[in-house]
């Protein structure tokens, strides 16, 4: 089966794609927008790339990484928009797709991930990437990397890993939903001791 790796920003996009047969890497790249003269045009480039991507290599479910927002409403606005270019594409294209928040794919990808280091002191979201993609490179072998490439490419790879390896389940959704059971199965048990009483 084939899969594809998202990892969008309002910029530079990675995306990535691979065949789960001997791990082979067939493909990968960048959507550079930081330069489109208008959102219109940003929407349209995202979309064109990842349905010609989708036509290409028909993969058979797509991992994305949910972006973190902060405070500013209007980037949030404009990468909802992104969003909604990415997912028509995928939609279209009839392809499954799973968001994942950036954590989840990092601990996904590299299973002892350390948030700090051995001085106790909080790791950059640089160093972070750059042990996920060094993980990357072990997976599927960095003599697969043949095109040059940043950690947007990697960090789609490791979208596309974690959707592979938990079958497109979204794990984030399933352990809210464990969550509730739990509660609710605590619930009943201490409502039926009460009516024993």
């Amino acid at each position: 089966m084939i899969y594809l790796g998202i990892d969008l920003s309002l910029n530079r996009t990675g995306w990535f794609v691979f065949n789960e047969e001997g791990m082979k890497v067939l493909d990968y790249g960048a959507i550079e927008t930081k330069n489109c003269k208008n959102e219109s045009d940003k929407l349209s480039l995202i979309y064109d790339t990842i349905d010609k991507v989708c036509k290409q290599y028909h993969p058979d479910g797509c991992g994305i990484e949910r972006e973190f927002v902060g405070q500013n409403s209007q980037t949030t606005l404009k990468l909802g928009h992104c969003h909604g270019a990415l997912m028509l594409a995928l939609t279209f294209n009839h392809i499954p797709f799973t968001y994942y928040s950036v954590m989840t794919l990092k601990k996904g990808t590299v299973p002892d991930l350390k948030i700090t280091d051995e001085f106790k002191k909080r790791k950059t979201g640089e160093q972070l990437k750059i042990e996920v993609q060094n993980e990357i490179y072990n997976i599927f072998g960095k003599q697969q990397f043949k095109k040059a490439h940043l950690t947007d490419e990697t960090d789609a790879a490791s979208a596309a890993y974690v959707y592979y390896k938990v079958k497109g389940v979204d794990i984030e959704e399933a352990k809210k939903q464990a969550e509730k059971e739990e509660k609710k199965l605590k619930k009943k048990i201490a409502k039926s001791k009460l009516k024993g009483k």
